[in-house]
């Protein structure tokens, strides 16, 4: 659901519409995508039909949600085996950008984005921001890296399709952000865990303890471990130090073959998200990746 210009300052953001949709009609609507990936990836990616076809499996065996627990694994060495296009279910002709990793412990891993992919992507920055209480009017200072790294350019359509004010600051020159943040009134950060502490540890020693930047909320990409994230010196820097009223962490947005997870953190509360009608979770047993389907979680965990 679009927003309109007279729906800011309502409390409720109409991207969040979805979000509360019966839970009949959720898993009906998630079992006929589920259904469709299936079948576009078994017509059109050849290492899944083999990994299928070796199962015995077609695309008309799932027939409801707990047959996700059917489906072959796809791991992260399929995508640098695979490397550069060979997992892509889309033709080049309709691909219209391309991310990839660092590739630090190898070949790196390719991702494409047809122009749908790239308004679900954006659907999902949208809605994370605005369960985070953001909307038209905040300004949002956008501390991820640009380029084929997929955390800048994720953010930054996400925020201006919000109808925010996009600071696309990107990361380094901390003193420079610590100077845009209190000139442009910054009401929400972008940016990884450790360039957050290193922002705030930078603005005590430029303003010996005297900080006066008061921000909605920091919003963290996770690039460590969660443990370190919600760790009492993560924790409680923020709000103790640069008036921050929430950390908020997305999960996905940083990593070229997953987006939309969504971490909440506010104040002593954690609280975990996900946006199911793109994702679906799935729980799988640690030492011999059986999965137990959507809801279903193993007892020997």
């Amino acid at each position: 659901m679009m927003e309109f210009w007279h729906d800011s300052g309502c409390g409720f953001h109409p991207a969040s519409a979805m979000d509360y949709l019966p839970a009949a009609q959720l898993r009906q609507l998630q079992l006929h995508r589920l259904q469709a990936v299936v079948r576009r990836a078994y017509e059109h990616v050849a290492l899944f039909r083999e990994r299928m076809d070796a199962r015995g499996l077609t695309p008309a065996d799932i027939e409801c949600l707990v047959d996700i627990a059917k489906i072959p694994f796809t791991v992260k060495t399929d995508l640098r085996d695979t490397y550069p296009f060979g997992l892509f279910a889309s033709p080049m002709s309709e691909v219209v950008r391309l991310h990839a990793s660092s590739g630090t412990t190898g070949k790196p891993i390719v991702v494409a984005y047809t122009q749908e992919d790239l308004k679900v992507w954006a659907s999902v920055m949208v809605r994370s921001f605005a369960a985070c209480g953001l909307q038209r009017g905040d300004v949002i200072q956008n501390g991820y890296g640009y380029g084929l790294f997929t955390g800048g350019l994720g953010a930054h359509y996400g925020a201006e399709a919000l109808g925010a004010t996009v600071i696309p600051i990107s990361g380094g020159n901390t003193d420079r952000q610590i100077m845009v943040m209190k000139d442009f009134g910054t009401t929400a950060i972008c940016c990884t865990p450790s360039y957050f502490l290193r922002i705030i540890e930078r603005a005590r020693e430029i303003y010996q303890g005297q900080i006066t930047i008061h921000q909605k909320l920091g919003m963290i990409t996770q690039v460590t471990p969660i443990r370190y994230l919600f760790s009492n010196r993560c924790r409680h820097t923020p709000y103790t130090k640069l008036n921050c009223a929430a950390i908020v962490n997305v999960t996905g947005n940083m990593l070229s073959n997953l987006h939309f997870s969504f971490t909440g953190h506010n104040g002593w509360c954690c609280d975990q998200w996900c946006w199911i009608l793109h994702k679906i979770i799935d729980f799988i047993h640690w030492d011999n990746s059986i999965a137990f389907g959507p809801w279903q979680i193993g007892i020997d965990f």
